[in-house]
């Protein structure tokens, strides 16, 4: 089976064009959303989350309260540190039982997003990377017509990640969506080399 990663800043669109390939049939797996949910169902993580951030961690109805460690570790990198700790782990391990459930449905390709994958060098773990570019003045739109945030707020977000130029050399095949190529044609051609290759 081949895996093919895809990721990109935040405000690039991945979500787009992670929709638009599983449109077509392929598998994808999200792992900022399996991340959430092994927050939210694993009674161990929930205990380790809860002793670095407390109990406002998580909302009264059991959810995880994104916002409030959202701002706590974009302003504190070592609680980034200590939250991937707990998180990529568990996360690697649900992939890994994911991808066989999907061989054994007969897939021979799968999708893997993730955010970090060239910071966490989950790169190597890939059978091919695709990067999902955006020029940062789009990113700043985006993100703010998404989340509602203050342009200061926004910048804040997107310089706690790497900038899009240090991954880019990472990728095997990139997509530009800058608002004004039309994605549809780029995704047909990633699919078509996926399945060439």
């Amino acid at each position: 089976m081949r895996i093919v990663g895809i990721t990109g800043g935040i405000g690039c669109g991945k979500t787009y064009v992670l929709h638009q390939i599983a449109a077509k049939g392929y598998p994808v797996y999200v792992a900022d959303q399996a991340a959430r949910r092994l927050m939210e169902t694993s009674a161990d993580i929930r205990q380790r989350v809860v002793a670095i951030f407390g109990e406002r961690a998580y909302n009264q109805d059991g959810s995880l309260n994104r916002s409030f460690i959202a701002e706590r570790i974009f302003h504190n990198p070592s609680l980034r540190q200590a939250l991937n700790a707990i998180v990529h782990p568990a996360t690697f391990e649900d992939f890994a039982q994911w991808v066989a459930a999907r061989a054994g449905e007969g897939h021979s390709v799968v999708f893997k997003e993730a955010a970090i994958t060239v910071e966490t060098q989950a790169w190597r773990q890939v059978d091919m990377l695709v990067v999902v570019y955006a020029p940062l003045y789009v990113r700043l739109h985006r993100l703010q017509a998404r989340d509602g945030l203050s342009e200061a707020e926004c910048w804040q977000r997107l310089t706690a990640q790497w900038p899009e130029w240090r991954k880019i050399p990472y990728a095997d095949f990139l997509i530009l969506n800058d608002g004004r190529l039309p994605l549809e044609p780029q995704i047909a051609e990633l699919l078509n080399y996926v399945e060439a290759i």
